[in-house]
């Protein structure tokens, strides 16, 4: 399932482009819903369908005026437009400006005092909630440092507060607020606490099983990252012997990715390249149909690399994620992490910090 060296100044410039998180903007004045997606079937380029909305954990159904019905996975979603929520005709527009202006602690406040009005409609009551925990991760995304530190954690706690209200209630936004909570963890450094949250998207009611074991990966991912490759090894056995777990494509493909990885940092040697390894991942790449397969094995070698003190040959990799194979924003977000504390290690202060800088620019686009 497809869930996401080139020219030195095309690696050293210009920022990817990139899609915000899933949004749900409410009240658009039109019969039917509208629905902004990444779609598998043109490279993940971004399309758009108009119809009525049918949702579900894994994504939403949309049934345009001619019947024609168009899946669209959570995972894929950027915008959905509603063309009727009760009770939002009069703070609507409100809520738009202020996320038009990319201000989000107003936005965030706007939500929180709809919120607390407890809006009767099931309907208009998730989608303000929804809407309040984006904007506060959004306000926290928008620190560094210390205050990053200090402001995130109650971020991630109203996200996995989300997640765990909706996770039986069929509610498509549970995938991409797990996915934000997990990232914020991830660049804390928390990759326990990150493979956690994937654990508990993991069992979510109604999630189809190919995004239960995408859910599965992401937190055996976390754990390679941990370094806890005593766990991490067992724990991909036992997913690549699950019960329905597709024997070939693109689970299949990071499937072997990690296990290779996770075998080679087993047996890292410092400042030596795990040879077997690359072999093994830089094969998947290049036969893979899946760009966003690319981004993660590019990444996870990236990480490899890092963990055998390797970092020129680990920026180089995640350099391919931020300026190539770059359709999955999740993954640009954990190459731009790791090319910070690459540059540090080399000792290149400037383009460290440039990339520190950029950060702040990729979770916002």
């Amino acid at each position: 399932m497809r869930i996401r060296r080139f020219a030195l100044v095309l690696l050293v410039a210009g920022l990817a482009t990139l899609s915000r998180p899933p949004q749900a903007n409410g009240q658009g004045g039109a019969a039917f819903d509208s629905v902004k997606f990444r779609n598998p079937k043109k490279d993940y380029q971004e399309d758009r369908v108009l119809g009525a909305v049918q949702e579900t954990a894994g994504g939403i159904k949309v049934t345009a005026a001619n019947k024609e019905v168009t899946e669209v996975a959570a995972g894929n979603i950027i915008a959905v437009d509603y063309g009727n929520l009760p009770g939002m005709d009069k703070i609507i527009l409100d809520l738009r400006a202020a996320e038009n202006q990319g201000n989000a602690a107003k936005a965030r406040d706007l939500y929180a005092a709809e919120v607390k009005k407890n809006p009767a409609d099931p309907k208009t009551k998730k989608f303000l909630e929804y809407r309040e925990a984006y904007w506060t991760a959004r306000t926290a995304d928008e620190k560094t440092g210390p205050a990053l530190q200090a402001e995130a954690p109650a971020a991630v706690a109203k996200l996995i507060g989300f997640v765990q209200e909706y996770s039986k209630k069929n509610a498509w936004e549970v995938w991409p607020v797990a996915h934000l909570a997990a990232r914020m963890q991830f660049e804390l450094g928390k990759y326990t606490e990150a493979g956690a949250i994937y654990s508990q998207l993991a069992k979510v009611e109604g999630l189809p099983p190919e995004m239960k074991f995408d859910a599965k990966l992401s937190e055996t991912e976390m754990l390679f990252r941990s370094g806890n490759t005593l766990t991490t090894a067992p724990a991909l056995e036992e997913l690549s012997k699950a019960a329905g777990f597709p024997t070939a494509g693109s689970l299949r493909e990071k499937l072997t990715i990690l296990q290779a990885a996770t075998k080679a940092s087993g047996e890292k040697k410092p400042k030596e390249k795990p040879a077997a390894a690359v072999k093994v991942i830089d094969d998947v790449i290049a036969k893979t149909a899946d760009p966003l397969v690319r981004s993660f094995g590019h990444n996870i070698l990236g990480e490899l690399y890092t963990q055998v003190d390797l970092p020129r040959e680990a920026m180089w990799e995640l350099l391919r994620v931020e300026v190539v194979d770059n359709q999955d924003h999740e993954e640009v977000l954990k190459a731009v992490i790791r090319l910070a504390e690459c540059f540090q290690k080399q000792g290149d202060e400037t383009r460290a910090k440039a990339y520190h800088d950029k950060l702040a620019q990729v979770k916002g686009a």
